[in-house]
């Protein structure tokens, strides 16, 4: 369950889609025109969010129809190349949503659906549908319908938030008065795992339900502990501990019952900040055995381990949920910078300024820490320029 927790129904649902209306992976700055068009009871919120996701995917113009009107001649004219009709009807508490995509050129249908649902979810709703236009441009998958997690830094201490990232709203789930750092939310959605500082100094692993809105220690060695991420099973995770004194490895532990499983690292150099393969079979961490911080790629299955990136502070991986590549925070020339490795070619570049990067659920674009606040960026095209999102301290956002 990483998708928010909906009462949705569909319908119906219809294809018809035959090509690609954008390549997001080339450098062309051609935006799709959305002609928008909206009917029955007005949800006002709903139509708020819809068009707050589809401009912060970047690739659409929006022409909404009650000034230009609903003639498909004068909506091409206008610029607009798919019409995107919402109509909406309320009876009590239950939300009735009908979307068609069609396009304005040759008058294919491209998506026609039903949502049935909660007018307390028409936020989530919205996600919905705008995720559906994105892949119906794309071919690539939405990333609004799924949920990111942070620490936020504010007055005394530390709130551990949910973020709806399309809403641009969060929700604070706990406060502590020490540092804590490194959520990272489970495969099914239903746990967080963080390192939280003890009274000791040192930090710890714990987990929080979200269901019960409880949390409790789940791993924990003898120096500090931090930087846990989740394995694909849900059960076990990897982090940052002192498997022997004074030596920081990548380790695995058990979180079900605090068991540390495996020594993934025996280095006698830092080594911190793992990420995982989607697929499980591959770690990416940092580690200075070279002398300065820099990105590491070991296979588990045969030990095989070596080096990705060779700047003069590389830190704070993220493997990419399509598997191809891995995001991290560069120092280069003073300015700290967002770096794209790609796995299969071994080459990098740097998209935007920021740093403490994490993948959209969907591998087309990144959030990040930058100037007083959270961004969102698309890994593609050449602006340089990510939207900002939040204001504020954000420590250690993570969204996949």
């Amino acid at each position: 369950m990483r998708k928010w927790i909906l009462c949705f129904v569909l319908i119906s649902f219809i294809s018809a889609q035959a090509k690609i209306y954008v390549d997001i992976t080339g450098p062309s700055s051609y935006k799709v025109g959305i002609a928008l068009n909206f009917s029955g009871y007005p949800l006002k919120k709903m139509q708020e969010v819809l068009k707050r996701d589809l401009l912060l995917y970047d690739i659409f113009i929006l022409y909404p129809v009650e000034r230009i009107g609903l003639d498909e001649k004068t909506l091409r004219l206008a610029g607009a190349d798919l019409l995107l009709s919402v109509d909406t009807s309320v009876l009590g508490d239950k939300l009735k949503v009908a979307y068609t995509i069609k396009d304005l050129t040759d008058g294919d249908i491209i998506r026609n659906a039903i949502i049935q649902s909660e007018v307390a979810y028409q936020v989530q709703v919205a996600h919905r549908i705008a995720d559906a236009l994105y892949n119906a441009v794309t071919g690539s998958k939405g990333m609004f319908s799924e949920r990111a997690v942070a620490f936020r830094k504010v007055a005394g201490g530390y709130e551990l938030v949910l973020l709806d990232v399309g809403a641009m709203e969060y929700k604070r789930l706990i406060y502590f008065k020490r540092p804590a750092q490194a959520p990272d939310l489970s495969p099914d959605g239903s746990k967080i795992v963080f390192s939280l500082m003890g009274k000791n100094g040192d930090f710890d692993i714990y987990v929080y339900d979200l269901k019960t809105g409880r949390y409790k220690k789940a791993c924990g060695t003898k120096g500090p502990d931090t930087a846990p991420k989740w394995l694909p099973d849900g059960r076990h995770i990897v982090f940052a501990g002192n498997y022997v004194p004074d030596n920081t490895d990548i380790l695995e532990c058990d979180v079900e019952t605090g068991k540390i499983v495996k020594r993934l690292t025996t280095s006698i150099s830092i080594d911190t900040m793992p990420t995982v393969s989607p697929d499980g079979s591959r770690i990416a961490f940092v580690s200075d055995r070279g002398g300065r911080p820099n990105i590491y790629i070991k296979e588990l299955d045969t030990g095989l381990t070596y080096k990705v990136t060779n700047g003069y502070y590389d830190v704070s991986p993220s493997w990419s949920p399509k598997g191809d590549s891995i995001v991290f925070s560069s120092l280069v020339s003073g300015i700290n910078m967002i770096g794209v490795y790609n796995v299969n070619t071994g080459t990098i570049r740097y998209i935007t300024k920021g740093e403490d990067p994490t993948w959209a659920p969907n591998g087309d674009y990144v959030l990040y820490v930058g100037a007083s606040g959270l961004y969102i960026s698309s890994i593609y095209g050449n602006s340089q320029m990510g939207t900002k999102l939040f204001v504020g301290k954000w420590i250690n956002p993570s969204w996949r």
